[in-house]
């Protein structure tokens, strides 16, 4: 503002320059239509154009002449204009590292995500190993059960033939007794018939 009071009358659509005035050389103009840019924009690319535009006005400056007074204020403005440019950049630059920062902790956080997942793996992975060997080692022992089984039916069946000979001979034995007994009974019968014939005959 301090400047356009010797350059410029205010305007609705921004500003209009007085370049009947002789001591406004073009570039000067041209410089405050770059900084009226870079201050609404308040972008690093139009600040290094109002960079630039300001040391063509500084360069022209001496050889087109000029007030001084004019001269100090484009001075004034060219460092007012560089010290927004700097806050700018340091403030790119905060932006950059913060990005950056940003990006870092990403990496990290994606890092942490992999491992937990991996860690997260390995336990299910051991989870399932243990898990079919506890399987694996019920199958062995029902097959050995089965085993134990089969062993005990045999033995079982083995024993029953033993125990149905042994009841078949101690019948046979039983059969045979009662046998001999009746054998027996029978000699005795004719026996005691022969005797009585006997004495029958004596008796005669």
């Amino acid at each position: 503002q301090r400047v356009l009071k010797y350059t410029a009358q205010p305007a609705v659509s921004g500003f209009e320059f007085q370049s009947s005035d002789s001591r406004v050389p073009f570039a000067w103009i041209k410089f405050l239509e770059e900084m009226e840019l870079f201050l609404l924009a308040r972008a690093p690319v139009a600040c290094y154009r109002s960079n630039a535009a300001a040391k063509d006005v500084l360069e022209s400056l001496p050889e087109i002449g000029g007030d001084d007074a004019v001269q100090d204020e484009v001075h004034r403005e060219v460092d007012a204009l560089h010290e927004v440019h700097d806050g700018l950049h340091r403030h790119e630059k905060k932006k950059v590292k913060k990005k950056e920062k940003k990006k870092v902790k990403k990496k990290e956080k994606k890092k942490e995500k992999k491992k937990v997942k991996k860690k997260e793996k390995k336990k299910v992975k051991k989870k399932e190993k243990k898990k079919v060997k506890k399987k694996e080692k019920k199958k062995v022992k029902k097959k050995e059960k089965k085993k134990e089984k089969k062993k005990e039916k045999k033995k079982e069946k083995k024993n029953e033939k033993k125990n149905e000979k042994k009841k078949e001979k101690k019948n046979e034995k039983k059969k045979e007794k009662k046998k001999e007994k009746k054998k027996e009974k029978k000699n005795e019968k004719k026996k005691e018939k022969k005797k009585e014939k006997k004495q029958k005959k004596e008796e005669k």
